[in-house]
């Protein structure tokens, strides 16, 4: 699992979010999130590109390509909000997901930064 955006946690918070996540892989056009969805999963990208889209009037817009190291549907969680764009796999990925709900429990126990490295 890469940290990526994930720095500030220290190497026991790290180990405590890795070993609560799940190796899935995605083929070429599947949705990861969809855009106005409840936060359910925080994905970190192992292999392969997402690109994040919004609606656009009546089509989509690309915003962003995102590649391996990269952390997305955490934005949704932190702001305790619904989606705000649409992610779906540019190809054959490889993700970690970790489950909000997960996430939510282990940091009721164990608050970032509580943990000693």
């Amino acid at each position: 699992m890469s940290r990526g955006a994930l720095e500030y946690l220290s190497a026991s918070d790290w180990n405590l979010v890795a070993s609560k996540s799940k190796k899935v892989i995605f083929e070429k056009d599947q949705i990861l999130i969809r855009e106005g969805s409840a936060a359910k999963t925080i994905y970190l990208l192992r292999t392969g590109k997402v690109r994040v889209e919004r609606n656009n009037g009546g089509g989509r817009a690309v915003l962003v390509t995102l590649g391996p190291g990269s952390i997305f549907g955490e934005m949704a969680f932190i702001e305790d909000a619904l989606a705000s764009a649409t992610v779906v796999a540019d190809g054959k990925v490889e993700v970690d997901a970790l489950e909000v709900l997960d996430l939510k429990q282990m940091f009721k126990a164990f608050p970032p930064g509580s943990a000693k490295s």
